[in-house]
């Protein structure tokens, strides 16, 4: 979930105080659709017998929805309906707007979003190079319709890099369960055939896959986990310091950029080494490194520069194993440094570097 691993600031601003402006409508709610703006992710609670100067949602700057505690004729309610016969697709008003259909106001007799029957599923390898586990239709699924949702717990979130959140409102993230649309993998939105959307429903704010093309049954998911103004997590040009996954003849490599050349397009890397990259190593070197699954190990003067089309996607590297071990979809761990420039490295063509002109740089 797919940052949080899905942390982003929205793009939008807050408006200037109420009391400056005429009290239209879209002065009123000036947060509307902001969502991390907002410092709820649930509507208002206290708000049984009408809401008042108190109210979570008018503080908030936005209209009670489907999850608040006040009456239905509250004035402070967004009134939406759709007419849609089925269900609802791309062109339902309330998905429009960003709150589920109500079954008293809506023909299209939708469940609340929680309980409603999605497209079938499965989870298998992704077919995106070094990805680990994809979403995959097992039926078809028509453009606009929504077909699944994250699901977990909310907790307060301080803003550290956590690939296993969604962000919610303000301080506030969804910890996503490993399930379902968690392993949505990312593509540029050009690329992609759905995207996430934030929906208020009866239970709370919800996070929503919808598909922005038909997708056919067989057929993996992508969306990206950023806003359409900003660039996916994976970047088209890494920072030094930065890991990356590389294409290597077909293989995914890591490595860790110590060089940008932006003119050229390419990038400079030392390279790490995972426990089933140690074949290439010669096996008196192999048989000394002991790596648990998951652990890389860095290498000093191991190093080659190529292009950034063969860049899959920037990842993170941590300094320790993460508590409960690895899933099939986490980043690597390593604190290790093996020294490259050790011993002579030879490949077919010619001979690269040895331990005394530092330069040991082969792919």
């Amino acid at each position: 979930m797919p940052v949080s691993k899905r942390k982003r600031k929205s793009k939008y601003s807050t408006s200037s105080p109420l009391s400056r402006k005429k009290p239209t409508i879209a002065n009123a709610y000036p947060n509307d659709g902001n969502f991390l703006e907002q410092t709820t992710w649930k509507g208002c609670k206290t708000c049984i017998d009408g809401c008042n100067s108190s109210c979570t949602c008018q503080l908030d700057g936005k209209h009670c929805g489907p999850s608040c505690a006040c009456p239905p004729d509250c004035a402070h309610r967004i009134h939406l309906s759709c007419s849609c016969r089925g269900p609802c697709g791309k062109a339902c008003r309330c998905l429009k707007g960003g709150y589920a259909c109500e079954k008293e106001r809506c023909a299209c007799g939708c469940a609340p979003l929680h309980l409603r029957p999605f497209p079938g599923h499965e989870v298998k390898e992704s077919g995106l190079l070094g990805a680990g586990q994809g979403y995959y239709a097992t039926e078809p699924i028509r453009k606009g319709t929504v077909f699944g949702l994250f699901e977990g717990s909310v907790v307060r979130h301080n803003g550290e890099t956590d690939y296993n959140l969604f962000d919610l409102a303000e301080g506030y993230s969804l910890r996503c369960k490993h399930e379902g649309t968690y392993y949505i993998n990312e593509k540029r939105h050009k690329d992609a055939n759905a995207a996430f959307q934030y929906i208020e429903g009866p239970r709370r704010r919800e996070v929503v896959a919808i598909a922005t093309k038909n997708i056919q049954a067989g057929e993996e998911v992508f969306a990206q986990y950023t806003a359409t103004d900003h660039a996916p997590c994976f970047l088209t040009t890494p920072l030094v310091g930065e890991y990356v996954l590389a294409d290597a003849n077909g293989e995914p490599w890591l490595g860790q950029v110590t060089k940008v050349y932006p003119r050229k397009r390419e990038i400079l890397v030392d390279w790490l080494l995972r426990k089933q990259d140690l074949h290439h190593l010669p096996n008196e070197v192999a048989t000394t490194l002991d790596l648990e699954p998951g652990e890389v190990i860095k290498t000093r003067w191991w190093s080659d520069s190529f292009g950034m089309d063969y860049v899959i996607q920037t990842v993170l590297i941590g300094n320790q194993q993460p508590e409960g071990g690895l899933s099939n979809n986490s980043w690597w761990w390593g604190g290790k440094v093996f020294n490259a420039c050790n011993w002579e490295i030879e490949n077919k063509a010619n001979e690269k570097g040895t331990k005394d002109d530092g330069n040991c740089s082969f792919m």
